[in-house]
């Protein structure tokens, strides 16, 4: 199936629930938010605000819409894999630690979508809810260390 095709065919979940997601993220955004301390706050807003918008403008409207339109034979899978692959060695070289290129399975995801929907605001949107769900799992652990 082709690019055209898959756009044409997938979304219409997407398409009728357009602020579902947006609602989810802003709901749990905001849990995360108000259980944070003062001093976690610029750390909130880079990982709910600005990494969801930087890293999918740059690896779904930029690496992955350039591989699809420059090997449009290619299926839309390889193109979601290749861009997720990069995503997960880009967490794995930014933290240092080979663990965090563990990120290549909600890129795939997230991926997904944009070949559904071809929309960028539904994978911003539930970018920041899975980093929302890893921050609120980070700082339950935290919490539980004392």
């Amino acid at each position: 199936m082709t690019f055209g095709r898959l756009r044409a065919a997938g979304g219409g979940w997407f398409r009728r629930h357009s602020y579902g997601p947006l609602i989810a993220a802003g709901v749990l955004v905001s849990v995360v938010a108000a259980a944070a301390a003062v001093h976690e706050w610029p750390r909130i807003v880079m990982l709910l605000v600005v990494a969801p918008l930087v890293e999918e403008a740059l690896f779904r409207s930029g690496m992955q819409e350039i591989l699809l339109r420059r090997w449009p034979a290619w299926p839309a899978m390889a193109a979601n894999a290749l861009t997720a692959v990069a995503f997960g060695a880009a967490h794995a070289l930014a933290r240092d630690d080979a663990t965090a290129f563990a990120v290549v399975i909600p890129a795939l995801v997230i991926g997904v979508v944009y070949e559904r929907t071809g929309k960028l605001r539904y994978c911003v949107a539930l970018h920041a809810v899975m980093n929302a769900g890893w921050l609120a799992w980070h700082m339950a652990g935290m919490s539980v260390r004392g």
